[in-house]
């Protein structure tokens, strides 16, 4: 069955960026399943008001809805808002390959093994810049960052955690067409040989013969349709 989990409804964080890490305050964890009625656009408005560094966490994603303490998928999705010219800590991952997308704005990522988030200027001078639609594949045990080029405006990313379950082969792509189940109202009238209704000319997924050609240029496939008489 497929469900929807919105936005901030299975784990909201805000984390204040001027304050260190444990300290009081630095990282607020919302959990909706606790605090059901809790407000998720107010407490984001508020965030973003003060410059805060808002995540949504997808994490909990149980394959049976129905059973809290059933299995889960092996999967996390994290959305990042990152407030204008902050960087984050430098950090490792031990045994996955953190992909991450970038939404909106510019994202500079960059391994070192010995800069700090203090160093800012070294870390656009030596980071990698990432636009809109960008991805950015980190290896296991690279220290690295992340951090918000533009100065006033939030960058936002998303982040794909998998877990390393599978072999390469075994993680082929999933995605097999499944045409709908013909309803039958009339079994008495019904025919097998029924013939399909004509392809709209306009769908460019029609069924093409041997004798159309495509023409093919890197990147683009255009296919010429056979013209009716």
């Amino acid at each position: 069955m497929s469900r929807v989990i919105r936005r901030g409804l299975e784990g909201l964080a805000i984390i204040d960026i001027t304050k260190k890490a444990k300290e009081e305050g630095q990282y607020v964890f919302y959990d909706a399943q606790k605090t059901p009625d809790m407000n998720v656009a107010a407490i984001v408005s508020a965030a973003r008001m003060t410059l805060k560094e808002i995540r949504y966490y997808y994490r909990e994603m149980l394959i049976d809805p129905a059973d809290p303490a059933g299995e889960k998928i092996p999967a996390k999705l994290i959305i990042t808002e990152i407030p204008p010219s902050h960087v984050q800590p430098f950090h490792v991952h031990e045994t996955i390959h953190e992909t991450t997308l970038v939404v909106e704005g510019e994202l500079v990522a960059c391994e070192s093994e010995n800069l700090t988030e203090r160093d800012w200027a070294e870390i656009v001078r030596t980071g990698k810049i990432l636009s809109v639609g960008d991805v950015l594949v980190e290896e296991p045990g690279k220290r690295h960052t992340v951090m918000n080029r533009d100065p006033d405006r939030y960058c936002h990313i998303t982040t794909y955690q998998v877990s390393r379950t599978l072999t390469p082969d075994q993680f082929k792509a999933d995605w097999v067409r499944r045409d709908p189940v013909q309803s039958v109202k009339d079994p008495a009238t019904a025919s097998a040989t029924t013939p399909p209704p004509a392809a709209n000319p306009k769908d460019a997924r029609a069924e093409l013969t041997e004798a159309e050609v495509s023409d093919v240029s890197p990147n683009i496939v255009l296919f010429r349709k056979r013209r009716t008489a």
